[in-house]
């Protein structure tokens, strides 16, 4: 459905009002989406908007862009419909088969980036888009990375990323958790994941794989699962980095020690909320 018009012809400054006014309700930050769907239906730097704000935009442009903007504002995610999300220094495509890379996992790159070794044999576990796997290849090119996920659809996306990126040091493997890669004969010196966390009767985002939101009817399921497989491929003295949800670090931390693990950090999100956890094998 169009939006109307605020004033003649369909020009960059007029779409961009509507546009805004439709999506306010819904969205916290309606202009900037505003601003981000319509470049990309433009295929323009978003600093072009506002230097050819009174650039008239053809019919076609026009109406794609208001069904954008009409799915956006049913709460289709942002990078759903443009195909791309940022993820630390890096634009990777998305599509709905993976979960749309957030801010708050970037605490998992920057602690695992803390880790002194210059060479270090690493698995990403659940890797969707391959956000994680791929900031740290991009930033330690001599880190060995594996990558797992039990979804084909997911690690085809990841490989798509890779490939785009020109990466070629991450191995790709289909399958839960560390299940791929226990017959590989390799231990490994830093596990790190984002794992579902959330309960089957919880409301999470809609429009996103249910697999890579919800782990089962008390939430802890995935992380149970992980931490158990854990100690089969960490080395002595290996570490295991996870992401989990803002209430659930008293359970984690006592499911590690119960499982001979101690905890070397913990780390809050942007928000102020508990967010990750590395522990290391005792």
């Amino acid at each position: 459905m169009l939006a109307s018009l605020s004033s003649p012809g369909p020009t960059v400054a007029n779409m961009l009002f509507d546009a805004t006014q439709q999506l306010a309700p819904s969205l916290a930050c309606p202009g900037l989406e505003a601003r981000r769907l319509l470049a990309f239906v433009l295929g323009w730097p978003m600093t072009r908007l506002l230097a050819q704000d009174r650039h008239v935009v053809g019919e076609e442009e026009l109406r794609r862009f208001f069904f954008l903007v009409d799915q956006r504002s049913h709460g289709v995610p942002l990078a759903h419909l443009t195909g791309a999300e940022g993820f630390w220094s890096l634009m990777l495509h998305v599509t709905p088969a993976c979960l749309v890379p957030r801010p708050e996992t970037e605490c998992l790159v920057e602690l695992a980036l803390a880790c002194p070794e210059a060479t270090l044999q690493v698995a990403d576990l659940g890797t969707g888009s391959g956000a994680i796997a791929l900031a740290m290849a991009t930033e330690r090119p001599r880190w060995q990375i594996t990558a797992t996920d039990c979804s084909a659809g997911a690690l085809a996306v990841a490989q798509e990323n890779a490939h785009r990126l020109g990466i070629t040091q991450i191995q790709w493997r289909l399958g839960d958790w560390c299940e791929p890669l226990l017959d590989e004969g390799i231990l490994y010196d830093l596990l790190i994941s984002n794992p579902p966390y959330l309960a089957n009767d919880e409301v999470g985002p809609a429009f996103e794989p249910h697999g890579a939101l919800y782990a089962g009817p008390e939430g802890t399921e995935a992380l149970e699962a992980i931490i158990r497989q854990s100690r089969q491929v960490l080395r002595p003295g290996g570490r295991l980095l996870l992401e989990h949800g803002a209430d659930q670090r008293p359970w984690i931390l006592a499911c590690l020690g119960a499982a001979g693990f101690r905890v070397i950090q913990v780390r809050d999100d942007g928000a102020g909320l508990p967010r990750a956890i590395m522990a290391q094998i005792t």
